[in-house]
Order: structure tokens, then sequence, then C-alpha cells
């Protein structure tokens, strides 16, 4: 943890802070190299466990997405 937070980890902007529903901020790693033109600041968390799952079963497998409430409901998925 002391390097993440080091002032050199600091104005390298190793660390981007997110906002996390249920965790609060956090400090999640950048890419440590620097491309010229390229933005930096761009990470995100991670979607909490499930959340994309509709997306995934209505786009990649093509359930509609009545169907897809309909097993949520039941408890299927």
């Amino acid at each position: 943890m002391q390097a993440a937070t080091s002032d050199h980890a600091a104005s390298r902007k190793l660390l981007t802070e997110v906002e996390h529903p249920r965790l609060g901020r956090l400090g999640l790693p950048e890419q440590p190299l620097h491309f010229d033109g390229l933005a930096r600041g761009a990470a995100r968390r991670a979607p909490d466990l499930g959340a994309d799952g509709a997306e995934i079963l209505s786009r990649l497998l093509g359930i509609e997405p009545d169907e897809v409430r309909r097993l949520v409901e039941t408890g299927v998925i």
C-alpha cells in the first residue's frame, strides 16, 4: 500500500478514484505507461455480480427481455 500512496505514484497518476455503492471511494490502478494523446482516468469499477446478466442473455443468446425478466422472477437465474 505504501507504493500505491507514494508521492511518486501520485505524480504519475497511477491511481484513479471511483465511487462504489457499497465500499465508498476506491483507488483503482491505471495503466502505468503513459501514451501520448491518450487520456487517463477512464478507469471504472467492475459491475456488481450479475449486473450484466440480462444484457448478455438478450444480446448474445437472443433471449427476449420479457423472457429474461420471467426467468429472474421465477428464480431460474
